[in-house]
C-alpha cells in the first residue's frame, strides 16, 4: 500500500514538474528540472522514511510542488527585471500620468451618461438649428405671458422670417406626488412647443396631441421627476400629481436626453382658456420661434424687428438667443468660475510654485522642457479630476433628491471644485518638487541630516538622491528660514557611473 502511494506521489509530482518546465526558457530548463527533482526526491523519501506519508501529507506536498509554475514564470520573464520594474516604475513620470488618466476614465465610466446640465441645453431635435429663444431683457419691465402670446401671434402673421411661434411661461413651483413634496420649475406652454423642440415622450403622449389640446389638467413631466416620484414605474401615466395645489393627470414622460433651452423645467402644462392670475416678477414669459432663413442672419434681423416693433407693451424689450448662444453663455459662465477658482488656488500656492520655478533645471534644453511639460500635463489632468468629480457629485445629488436640491447644486459644485482643485494643485507641486530634475523619477534614497540647525547654521533636513545619480535635492527643516532653502545639486558623470553599477 505504501509502495503504491509512493509511486502515485512521484508520478503526480513528475507530471506537474514536466508541465511547468514548458514555461522555462530552453537554456535554463535542464538546470531548473534538476533542482526541482532533487527537492521532490528529498521531501518524498523524507515522508516515507519518517512514516509520515498519508493522504493529507500527500495532498500538502502536491500543493507545494504546484508552486513550480510560479517559479517557471519567474524564469520565463526574468525575475530580477520584473522586480526592478515593479519597484521602479511607480516612481516614473509615465506611471503618474497614466494613473491620473485612468482615474479620469474611471470617473467618466462610473458617472452619469449625460453632462447636459453642464454642457448646454440642446433639445434633441434635427431642426434645432433654426430655433430662436426669446426672453425678457435685463432691466425690461415685466409683461404677462398672455400679452406675449398675442404679440407672437402677430409675428407669425406679419413677419416673413417667422415660420412657427410657440410661447411659454415658467415659474418656481411646488409638486406633491406619491413620493412626497419637492420644489421644481414648471411651465405653461403652447400646444406645439414640445413638438417644436423635438421632445418625443418615452411614455404616454405629448401636449400637442389633438386629444389633449384642450386638457387643462394634463401634465407632462421630465425624466427626473418620473424617477423621483414614480421610480421609473410605467404606471405613472394616468396618475395624479398636485402642482401648486391644483390636481393634474400625468399624460407623458419626457426622455432624459431632453433639456429645455436654458431652464431646467420639471413639469409642463398647457395655457388655460380662461384668465390666469397675474404673477409679476414670479412667472416669466418667453417664446421659441422657428425661422425660415439662416440662423445668424435670422437672429439679427428678428432682433432688429423686435426693437422697432409696436406689438409689445411700452418699454418691454426682448432678447433673441440661438441655441448656440445659450450654449456659449453656459460655457462662458463655467469657464469664468473655473478661471476665478484657479486664480484663487494659484494665489494660495504662490510660494510652492516659486519653489518649483527656483529648483527647476536652469538651462533651456531638453531637461527644462521635459520638466515644465510634465508639470503642466500632470497638473492639467489632476485639475480635471475635481472638475469631473464635482459634476458627478452634483448629478448624484440631483438623482438622489431630485430638483429639491437644485437651489444648492451650483454652490455645492463650486465648493467641491475649489477644495478638489486646491488638493490637486498642492499634490502636483509636492510631487514635482520630489522628482529628479533630469529623469523626473521620484527621489527615494534619503539621507537624514538632523532636525535642528547647528551652531554654525549647517544645513539640516533631508537630502534626496536620484537612483540614476543625476543629482541631489536638499529639503531643509524649515522652508521659511532664510538660512537654508530647498535646492537641487546636479552630479557629474562619475556619480552616474557609480549609481548604475550599484
Amino acid at each position: 500500500m505504501k509502495k503504491n502511494a509512493l509511486k502515485r506521489l512521484l508520478w503526480t509530482s513528475t507530471l506537474i514538474l514536466r508541465t511547468a518546465s514548458l514555461l522555462v526558457p530552453r537554456r535554463q530548463r535542464s538546470e531548473w528540472l534538476r533542482e526541482w527533482r532533487a527537492e521532490i526526491w528529498h521531501w518524498t523519501y523524507f515522508l516515507v522514511e519518517s512514516a509520515r506519508l498519508s493522504p493529507r501529507t500527500e495532498q500538502e506536498l502536491i500543493q507545494h510542488f504546484s508552486g513550480c509554475f510560479v517559479d517557471a514564470i519567474w524564469h520565463r520573464f526574468n525575475r530580477v527585471a520584473v522586480l526592478n520594474f515593479v519597484h521602479s516604475y511607480p516612481l516614473a513620470p509615465s506611471f503618474c500620468l497614466l494613473s491620473v488618466s485612468f482615474a479620469i476614465l474611471a470617473l467618466l465610466a462610473m458617472g452619469s451618461p449625460s453632462f447636459s446640465f453642464v454642457t448646454s441645453p440642446f433639445p434633441a431635435n434635427s431642426d434645432s438649428g433654426r430655433l430662436l429663444v426669446l426672453s425678457l431683457r435685463n432691466g425690461s419691465p415685466w409683461t404677462e405671458p398672455e400679452t406675449l402670446r398675442s404679440s407672437a401671434f402677430e409675428w407669425s402673421r406679419s413677419n416673413r422670417l417667422v415660420e412657427t411661434t410657440e410661447v411659454f411661461a415658467w415659474r418656481p413651483s411646488v409638486l406633491n406626488g406619491p413620493s412626497g413634496k419637492e420644489n421644481l420649475v414648471s411651465a405653461r406652454v403652447a400646444p406645439g412647443l414640445l413638438h417644436l423642440l423635438g421632445a418625443q415622450p418615452i411614455l404616454g403622449r405629448s401636449l400637442d396631441s389633438t386629444r389633449f389640446s384642450r386638457c387643462e389638467t394634463c401634465v407632462v413631466i421630465s425624466n427626473s421627476i418620473w424617477r423621483d416620484q414614480f421610480h421609473d414605474d410605467p404606471r405613472a401615466i394616468g396618475a395624479a400629481l398636485y402642482l401648486n395645489g391644483q390636481r393634474f393627470e400625468v399624460v407623458g414622460v419626457l426622455p432624459h436626453q431632453f433639456i429645455f433651452p436654458g431652464i431646467n423645467i420639471g413639469a409642463y402644462r398647457l395655457f388655460g382658456t380662461g384668465a390666469a392670475p397675474l404673477l409679476p416678477n414670479f412667472e416669466w414669459p418667453g417664446a421659441v420661434i422657428g425661422i425660415r432663413s439662416g440662423i445668424e442672419v435670422g437672429k439679427l434681423e428678428f432682433q432688429e424687428y423686435l426693437d422697432q416693433s409696436d406689438d409689445l407693451p411700452p418699454g418691454v424689450k426682448l432678447d433673441v438667443f440661438s441655441l448656440g448662444d445659450l450654449a456659449r453663455l453656459r460655457v462662458e459662465s463655467l469657464a469664468a468660475m473655473v478661471l476665478i477658482s484657479l486664480l484663487l488656488v494659484l494665489a494660495a500656492n504662490s510660494r510652492p510654485l516659486l519653489l518649483v520655478y527656483s529648483t527647476a533645471p536652469n538651462l533651456i534644453g531638453r531637461s527644462s522642457l521635459l520638466w515644465w511639460f510634465f508639470f503642466s500635463v500632470k497638473t492639467s489632468l489632476l485639475l480635471m479630476l475635481p472638475w469631473i468629480a464635482s459634476i458627478e457629485a452634483v448629478q448624484t445629488i440631483i438623482s438622489a433628491w431630485g430638483w429639491r436640491a437644485q437651489e444648492y447644486v451650483g454652490a455645492v459644485m463650486m465648493w467641491l471644485f475649489l477644495v478638489g482643485m486646491t488638493l490637486a494643485l498642492t499634490w502636483s507641486i509636492r510631487d514635482q518638487l520630489a522628482r529628479c530634475r533630469c529623469c523626473l523619477s521620484r527621489l527615494r534614497v534619503q539621507i537624514a541630516l538632523g532636525n535642528s540647525l547647528g551652531p554654525f547654521s549647517e544645513p539640516r533636513g533631508v537630502d534626496l538622491l536620484c537612483d540614476e545619480g543625476h543629482g541631489m535635492l536638499h529639503v531643509p527643516v524649515m522652508h521659511l528660514t532664510s538660512l537654508d532653502s530647498e535646492r537641487w545639486t546636479p552630479f557629474d558623470q562619475s556619480w552616474r557611473d557609480v549609481a548604475q553599477s550599484v
